[in-house]
């Protein structure tokens, strides 16, 4: 996994005294996505891994729907650019890209008839927060993994937990991953968007750390996904879609 942190220096305080002292701190790169020759949108992001970002990112915004339309995904270091073109013509009214723009009424509910045992997804957890090297040495970053009912596939940190989210759905679409027995791992919030990102790719079950907002809940029930919240050492809670945990 690409490290993207850097080392600083700085004065502390503690205890009412003031020391200079060294300390890591994690990149922050303003990254441009050039869609079909059009400047679509800036982000900003973590360095590495640009590729499977943009793809998810795009995915999630309805920009791509299958490989066979992309033509080309390559980052350009000279610009920091993302030069992505595809095989259809660029949809004006989609030049000023700043918010998703998919109506999850429009969503299609995931299918899937997976099940995970309980101490399963407490352990990927445990081994999400082992394996978040970069949040270890600077705090400053949000971990999203695939897992499926043996191991955690891959993982992806990243200073926003949206960009680790597009980072994984990035990664299932460039490589066609099945997902209907996967589950996608995070350690930040749960927010609506984040489903709306896992029912476009499939994904039957999301489980954090942290808390799912309201909505989450909401689009859960609707789209056919489980959502598991504040999973942590021994406990976490169901939200939605009970059936697919086993005791």
């Amino acid at each position: 996994m690409t490290k993207f942190y850097e080392s600083v220096n700085l004065t502390l305080y503690s205890d009412g005294k003031m020391q200079a002292i060294n300390d890591l701190v994690v990149k922050e790169k303003q990254l441009t996505i050039l869609f079909n020759d059009i400047e679509l949108a800036s982000i900003l992001c973590s360095s590495g891994n640009y590729e499977m970002l943009v793809a998810g990112f795009l995915l999630s915004r309805g920009l791509l729907k299958n490989l066979q339309e992309v033509r080309q995904i390559k980052y350009d270091g000279t610009f920091d650019t993302v030069v992505v073109k595809t095989h259809t013509s660029f949809p004006p009214q989609t030049k000023k890209l700043s918010r998703p723009k998919i109506n999850p009424k429009e969503i299609q509910h995931v299918k899937s008839n997976c099940r995970f045992h309980a101490r399963h997804i407490l352990d990927m957890m445990q081994e999400l927060e082992k394996n978040a090297e970069t949040f270890r040495l600077t705090g400053g970053v949000h971990s999203a993994a695939l897992a499926d009912n043996t191991k955690i596939n891959f993982t992806y940190e990243d200073i926003g937990r949206h960009n680790a989210v597009d980072k994984v759905l990035g990664h299932i679409f460039l490589n066609g991953i099945t997902t209907d027995d996967k589950c996608l791992l995070l350690s930040g919030r749960i927010q609506s968007d984040i489903l709306v990102k896992a029912a476009l790719s499939g994904i039957p079950i999301v489980v954090s750390s942290a808390a799912p907002a309201h909505l989450a809940i909401e689009l859960g029930n609707r789209l056919n996904i489980t959502v598991i919240g504040f999973a942590r050492q021994t406990r976490f809670g169901i939200y939605s879609h009970l059936e697919r945990v086993i005791i």
